[in-house]
Protein backbone atom coordinates (compact mmCIF):
# COMPACT_ATOMS: atom_id res chain seq x y z
CA UNK A 1 0.00 0.00 0.00
CA UNK A 2 1.21 3.40 -0.79
CA UNK A 3 0.94 6.35 1.52
CA UNK A 4 2.13 9.71 1.85
CA UNK A 5 5.19 9.99 3.74
CA UNK A 6 5.74 13.03 6.43
CA UNK A 7 5.53 16.49 4.71
CA UNK A 8 8.80 17.56 4.14
CA UNK A 9 7.84 19.74 1.04
CA UNK A 10 8.53 19.50 -2.20
CA UNK A 11 12.05 17.93 -2.49
CA UNK A 12 13.41 17.56 -6.12
CA UNK A 13 16.15 14.35 -6.87
CA UNK A 14 19.31 15.42 -6.16
CA UNK A 15 17.97 17.19 -2.24
CA UNK A 16 15.99 13.66 -2.15
CA UNK A 17 18.97 11.41 -2.34
CA UNK A 18 21.16 13.57 -0.25
CA UNK A 19 18.16 12.95 2.68
CA UNK A 20 19.10 10.06 5.11
CA UNK A 21 15.70 7.96 4.51
CA UNK A 22 15.20 7.59 8.13
CA UNK A 23 14.11 11.41 7.95
CA UNK A 24 11.40 10.52 5.86
CA UNK A 25 9.53 7.52 8.45
CA UNK A 26 9.73 4.37 9.57
CA UNK A 27 8.65 2.81 5.88
CA UNK A 28 9.98 -0.20 3.98
CA UNK A 29 10.83 2.28 0.85
CA UNK A 30 10.62 5.75 -0.03
CA UNK A 31 10.07 7.26 -3.60
CA UNK A 32 10.33 10.76 -5.09
CA UNK A 33 6.96 11.61 -7.42
CA UNK A 34 6.26 14.94 -8.61
CA UNK A 35 7.82 16.58 -5.59
CA UNK A 36 6.16 14.65 -3.09
CA UNK A 37 7.76 11.49 -1.15
CA UNK A 38 6.06 7.82 -0.87
CA UNK A 39 6.19 5.30 1.16
CA UNK A 40 6.00 1.69 0.44
CA UNK A 41 4.85 -0.94 2.95
CA UNK A 42 7.59 -4.31 2.42
CA UNK A 43 5.87 -6.66 0.17
CA UNK A 44 3.79 -9.64 1.57
CA UNK A 45 5.21 -13.41 1.58
CA UNK A 46 1.95 -13.88 -0.79
CA UNK A 47 3.34 -11.50 -2.95
CA UNK A 48 6.86 -13.05 -3.13
CA UNK A 49 5.48 -16.63 -3.96
CA UNK A 50 3.39 -15.07 -6.67
CA UNK A 51 6.06 -12.93 -8.60
CA UNK A 52 8.22 -16.70 -7.95
CA UNK A 53 5.41 -18.66 -9.95
CA UNK A 54 4.79 -15.77 -12.58
CA UNK A 55 8.88 -15.94 -12.93
CA UNK A 56 8.84 -19.63 -13.79
CA UNK A 57 6.10 -19.29 -16.14
CA UNK A 58 7.18 -16.78 -18.04
CA UNK A 59 10.85 -18.31 -18.03
CA UNK A 60 8.87 -21.75 -19.26
CA UNK A 61 7.33 -20.28 -22.04
CA UNK A 62 9.89 -18.20 -23.23
CA UNK A 63 12.45 -21.31 -23.52
CA UNK A 64 9.54 -23.13 -25.54
CA UNK A 65 9.53 -26.63 -25.78
CA UNK A 66 12.03 -28.49 -25.18
CA UNK A 67 13.80 -31.27 -28.14
CA UNK A 68 11.78 -34.17 -26.79
CA UNK A 69 8.87 -32.38 -27.02
CA UNK A 70 9.41 -31.45 -30.50
CA UNK A 71 10.80 -34.95 -31.86
CA UNK A 72 7.84 -36.37 -30.55
CA UNK A 73 5.60 -34.31 -32.26
CA UNK A 74 7.35 -34.19 -35.53
CA UNK A 75 6.74 -38.18 -35.51
CA UNK A 76 3.33 -37.82 -34.61
CA UNK A 77 3.06 -35.26 -37.61
CA UNK A 78 5.19 -37.92 -40.36
CA UNK A 79 2.74 -40.73 -39.14
CA UNK A 80 -0.24 -38.52 -39.51
CA UNK A 81 1.07 -37.88 -43.32
CA UNK A 82 2.37 -41.44 -43.96
CA UNK A 83 -1.16 -43.12 -43.13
Amino acid sequence: MDTAARSIGFLDADAFLRTDQSEFGSAWRYELVRGTIVAHAAPSPDHGAILSNLDSEIHNRLRGPSRMQVRSRQRRRAAIRAA
